[in-house]
């Protein structure tokens, strides 16, 4: 069973209603160690109705302040039932860092209670009152994130205990902040079904999986049409790079092709172009066993495409959106691509395979390639790509490379203002030279130094004709540790984020 918040029902109290007269299992409110009771209007109501518990806590020194502190309080007599206050710190750290570390607090205490239903205090978590409705959105999404689990192969899947979800502001309109929340709630649903698709485990994950999910994203309502091309129809486009990835595969490979039509015919279309390996054993280039442990999640750049489609059929963007997703498995077989092969990608190109474990560059040539004939915008990648990036950005941020400055400073902005975080790395011709192959036009590796940038180096060279921005998401697609794996969701918020500036 999957949670998602939109299954949960997602209310707005009216501003002449109080937290405090609602019933609810537990009432969630925030304190900041900077800001006393006294300042804020409701907790002073709130004070009344804990028989002035609060307050007393507070002179003792003894109420929660500081980051992800909690405490859970009682009051049987209450509408509320408990009181779980989160410590936020200091105002003046409040950014959307600070939001997702105390939400995750509030999920991972939520968690131990048995809660079926609960209301959070907006305003208590929130003291910035110009961009409250953007951080409204921002708490809609980052609750969903944290309350996500995935146990649809478990035999015995464990009941929901949360069913309701109310979130209170006296901040503004109700009516503005239900279209905030239901923004928020929209991105992260989209981020569910990513999410969904980048756990399934690669038995049941295969690459006709992906296209029957894209298939099912069509609609006449929502404004998006796809096109699937087959084994047979990809060898007629000659992507010699994406086929020679996917030979010894018992799996048939197939080319997807998704548009959302929001805006005029005649707007030019952003691209975005995802990885879809579901699962990669480095081909001849075995990967080790312990490595391959996660390679599931290498089909997440195309996991990542759908989940942003679906969104966008529910937010009606004025704008143009083409999703492209080459995908494969990269298996191991008497008729596998072997190093020191040289193929011939869909430009033309002649590419020397040094290593076949370095198979995403070679599919998303192709699809790079292919997005030339729809005269684009702009065009994104987004791939699990290397493990330099991994080594170099761990799980927090993901890599951005780009020939294309602009587009590079817009989807920075958008990392940082919805906490999806990216850094720049230089795209220098400098590092060209490391491809040099002296039997074929490139080669598929650049040596040990400076794998992400020679990755993106390798891309560049089917990008020359439009501007184009890569994501490598190898290190923030996923989690994995104590055992356990996940399935982030990352980039979406990013990628949503820049398309709506953008329309």
């Amino acid at each position: 069973m999957i949670y998602k918040l939109s299954e949960a029902i997602m209310e707005i109290i009216s501003s002449q209603t109080l937290p405090t007269k609602q019933q609810s299992d537990c009432l969630v409110i925030g304190n900041f160690s900077d800001k006393s009771l006294k300042s804020q209007p409701f907790l002073k109501t709130l004070d009344k109705a804990t028989q002035a518990q609060l307050n007393a806590l507070e002179k003792s020194g003894d109420l929660v302040s500081e980051l992800k502190s909690s405490v859970v309080l009682f009051f049987p007599t209450t509408p509320f039932k408990r009181l779980l206050l989160i410590g936020l710190g200091k105002t003046k750290n409040f950014d959307a860092r600070q939001l997702h570390m105390t939400l995750q607090s509030a999920c991972t205490a939520l968690n131990k209670l048995n809660c079926k239903t609960v209301v959070f205090d907006l305003d208590t978590f929130i003291p910035i009152k110009k961009d409250f409705l953007h951080y409204a959105q921002l708490s809609a999404r980052m609750l969903g994130e944290n309350c996500y689990r995935f146990d649809r192969f478990k035999s015995k899947p464990s009941p929901l205990k949360l069913k309701k979800i109310t979130l209170y502001s006296e901040t503004g309109t109700a009516a503005a902040l239900k279209e905030a929340v239901s923004l928020g709630s929209i991105i992260q649903d989209g981020m569910c079904f990513t999410r969904d698709l980048a756990n399934t485990p690669p038995n049941h994950c295969i690459p006709k999986t992906l296209a029957d999910a894209a298939k099912k994203l069509a609609s006449t309502k929502n404004k998006i049409t796809t096109k699937i091309h087959t084994k047979a129809q990809i060898e007629k486009l000659k992507m010699g790079a994406f086929l020679s990835v996917a030979k010894a595969s018992a799996e048939a490979p197939f080319f997807i092709e998704l548009h959302y039509r929001g805006g005029k015919a005649s707007d030019q279309p952003t691209i975005l172009v995802g990885k879809g390996i579901t699962f990669d054993t480095g081909g001849n280039s075995l990967k080790p066993g312990a490595s391959m442990i996660g390679m599931k999640y290498d089909m997440s750049g195309a996991a990542t495409v759908l989940g942003v489609f679906k969104i966008l059929g529910q937010l009606k963007l004025k704008m143009n959106v083409i999703g492209l997703i080459p995908t494969c498995e990269n298996m191991i077989g008497g008729n596998a691509m072997r190093p020191d092969d040289v193929i011939t990608s869909m430009s033309g190109r002649t590419i020397e395979v040094l290593n076949t474990d370095a198979e995403g560059r070679l599919i998303l040539c192709d699809a790079l390639t292919y997005a030339e004939r729809f005269s684009p915008k702009q065009v994104i990648s987004i791939a699990t790509l290397t493990g330099a990036c991994v080594a170099t950005f761990g799980n927090v941020t993901s890599a951005l490379l780009t020939n294309h400055q602009p587009l590079a400073t817009a989807l920075l902005d958008s990392s940082l203002s919805v906490y999806d975080k990216a850094w720049q790395l230089p795209l220098w011709p400098e590092y060209q030279p490391l491809l040099s192959s002296g039997v074929a036009d490139i080669a598929n590796i650049g040596g040990p130094m400076g794998g992400t940038i020679t990755a993106s180096c390798f891309l560049s060279r089917f990008t020359e004709k439009y501007h184009w921005a890569h994501l490598d998401i190898a290190g923030t697609a996923y989690t994995m540790g104590d055992g356990k794996k996940n399935a982030s969701g990352r980039p979406i918020p990013l990628l949503v984020d820049f398309l709506r500036t953008k329309a």
